[in-house]
């Protein structure tokens, strides 16, 4: 696992084998090529043209499909919005239609390989784009969460009901709502020979689609509200609550801070607790971690804990920043840790205050420097995280 947290996207075109086979060649070799013409190659020009303004980076194509980074969530869903926008106002016309495109977007902490990411956290993103049917825009929870911090206008998520995504486990599914639309149904409740035309098919799954209807406007939500679940009467002890999201961090990084409190609000048993975060846990680890996670939930270990402080209710972490559970190292002044977080914001967006917290918590003593140049390792232009470590380290208190 990589310490830098980046926004990874996965964009694919619909029906694009269809579409080769209706164009007007010859054979499947001429067809191929006009294919790659008059329809890959604008596809994949506007899309670079795009994500350049939004600091995205190309990873890689793999067939019709891109894999795309950025340095934040809120970059990402924006890029996503204006590479639909675009596919939807400037149409590229194909024998089936305006060319659609899905997208998948999910937040974490990759294993680098050269300029390359390899591990779960690309399949997790994988898994969630291969949901998205036409148009679509698709998140991960965490990036949902994320993005909702960001207070992006314009846009609404709504939560579709639990997917179990390969080698993943049962997750939370988000649609990124633009343009007024309405929510689409996910490429898996849609019949093969009705992916070609998803509008059509609306109607027909109109009452699957809106078992779950969960939309929030992301401009007036407030802060605080980050699911739309009722909380759970589950409570956990400050200090186990502070052990168990130091055991996920370990295994996943700072978005532990993220999906502690939010799976707290969602669950009522202390295995569903265990089995809720195990899903965000690669493959390779992950028994160990439940394995861990249930010895440090057991109720003698909360009986101990509680004899000492009163238990925390799961609702007291979502409006509280987990921040505050963290010393401030002495040699570092509060105003200074405010100052490192509104920089890296400007960069990374939301992901600023906990990735701060979590660097923090890791370090505990460290020197203004020593946090600022692990800060700027989650930057991920050189440049830019050159000017952020010069300009932290010239102001004063």
């Amino acid at each position: 696992m990589s310490d830098r947290v980046i926004a990874m996207m996965f964009t694919d075109l619909v029906s694009s084998t269809a579409i080769k086979l209706k164009l007007p060649g010859a054979d499947i070799n001429t067809n191929n090529h006009l294919y790659r013409d008059t329809i890959l190659m604008p596809h994949r020009q506007r899309v670079l043209e795009i994500i350049n303004a939004y600091d995205g980076r190309k990873v890689e194509t793999i067939g019709d499909a891109f894999f795309l980074v950025f340095p934040n969530p809120v970059d990402a869903v924006e890029c996503a919005v204006a590479i639909q926008q675009s596919h939807i106002s400037d149409q590229i016309p194909t024998p089936l239609g305006p060319l659609q495109v899905t997208i998948g977007i999910h937040t974490g902490s990759p294993i680098p390989d050269d300029d390359r990411f390899i591990g779960h956290e690309v399949d997790y993103a994988a898994r969630i784009a291969a949901l998205a049917s036409a148009e679509q825009i698709l998140l991960s929870e965490v990036t949902a969460v994320l993005v909702r911090q960001g207070r992006v206008s314009g846009l609404t998520l709504h939560r579709h009901e639990d997917r179990d995504l390969k080698g993943i486990g049962p997750v939370p599914i988000f649609e990124l709502l633009y343009n007024n639309k309405q929510p689409q149904p996910l490429k898996d409740r849609l019949k093969p020979q009705e992916y070609k035309n998803v509008e059509a098919a609306i109607p027909i799954y109109q009452n699957a689609l809106f078992t779950q209807t969960e939309t929030e406007n992301l401009t007036n939500q407030p802060a605080s509200e980050v699911a739309n679940h009722p909380a759970s009467n589950l409570t956990i002890p400050t200090e186990i609550h502070q052990q168990l999201q130091t055991l996920l961090a370990n295994h996943i990084g700072p978005m532990a801070s993220l999906l502690l409190p939010q799976a707290l609000q969602e669950v009522s048993t202390l295995p569903d607790l265990v089995n809720r975060l195990a899903v965000y846990v690669p493959d390779t680890c992950r028994q160990q971690f439940q394995s861990e996670a249930k010895a440090l939930l057991k109720p003698s270990n909360q009986a101990s804990s509680a004899t000492n402080q009163n238990p925390v209710n799961s609702k007291s972490h979502i409006s509280q920043p987990v921040a505050k559970t963290h010393a401030i190292p002495a040699t570092i002044e509060a105003s200074f840790l405010q100052i490192c977080e509104r920089e890296l914001a400007k960069l990374i967006g939301p992901m600023a205050k906990f990735i701060v917290q979590e660097t923090i918590s890791k370090q505990p003593n460290s020197s203004r420097k020593q946090l600022v140049e692990a800060l700027a390792k989650q930057i991920p232009t050189p440049q830019k995280a050159q000017e952020f470590s010069r300009k932290l380290l010239s102001e004063k208190s």
